[in-house]
């Protein structure tokens, strides 16, 4: 009978739980002012591996990648006519970074988890 429930929770459970979490998203509430959380969009693009931040305000933003040990593995600053802007991470290993997205250094920033697989 043990076995029989184990076999269930590591064949049937524990995938559904692993499928559950890959669908589900955070939604990041309070990093911007309520006018801007609508102004930055970030994703990987599948097709070409890059990250796309698109910035529906025109301003300066610095954007900035950080592995899970807080360490800085990539920074650039984003100029003002650039509303769309793709950045190269092929130089990154496979893992979970997280995306911080910030109109000035000191301005309160948007952060996201990315993987790259």
């Amino acid at each position: 009978m043990l076995r029989k429930h184990n076999y269930i929770l590591t064949r049937v459970l524990l995938p559904l739980v692993t499928l559950m979490l890959f669908l589900t998203t955070a939604k990041a509430e309070g990093l911007f002012p309520s006018s801007q959380t609508n102004s930055v969009d970030v994703y990987i693009d599948a097709y070409t591996g890059e990250l796309v931040v698109n910035n529906k305000v025109s301003s300066v933003y610095e954007v900035r990648i950080f592995d899970l040990t807080g360490k800085e593995v990539m920074k650039a600053t984003q100029p003002q006519s650039d509303l769309n802007s793709r950045l190269d991470i092929s130089g990154l290993s496979k893992g979970l970074y997280l995306v911080r997205v910030s109109p000035t250094p000191d301005a309160p920033a948007l952060t996201i988890k990315i993987m790259l697989r």
